[in-house]
């Protein structure tokens, strides 16, 4: 995945941004969304020594709207998580959390930090 060696012993978290809604060009504000507020990678990382992996869509646009310039977002190319837990577009995206034996949960729709800190909670403990 872009040249990046993961790390086959630690959970992941994929969050995966959808190509809905568009995001009209001439907007100069970057997304409010709390996923990209400081502490939230803190709070994570307290959980368990996480991987986190921000994917969007091939088709989605104006990734600066989602701090480009401090998220290094990588293209789903060939839709590969799309195609195998994400049949129906949803409004911004989903997430997945990953154990290092293959278990997974994934959430569909419209999230905050806090529904990821809660199911990785949840999850992985």
């Amino acid at each position: 995945m872009n040249g990046t060696q993961l790390d086959s012993t630690k959970s992941k978290i994929i969050i995966y941004l959808s190509a809905t809604p568009n995001i009209s060009p001439n907007i100069n504000l970057k997304a409010t969304w709390n996923i990209f507020d400081n502490d939230y990678l803190k709070k994570l990382n307290r959980i368990d020594d996480l991987e986190i992996l921000w994917i969007h869509s091939p088709m989605r646009k104006n990734l600066e709207y989602f701090h480009s310039d401090r998220i290094n977002w990588v293209a789903d190319k060939g839709d590969v998580l799309k195609n195998l837990f994400f049949e129906y577009e949803t409004s911004y995206g989903n997430f997945i959390i990953v154990k290092p034996n293959g278990q997974y949960f994934y959430y569909l729709g419209e999230f905050g930090k806090q529904h990821v800190l809660r199911y990785t909670r949840k999850f992985l403990k």
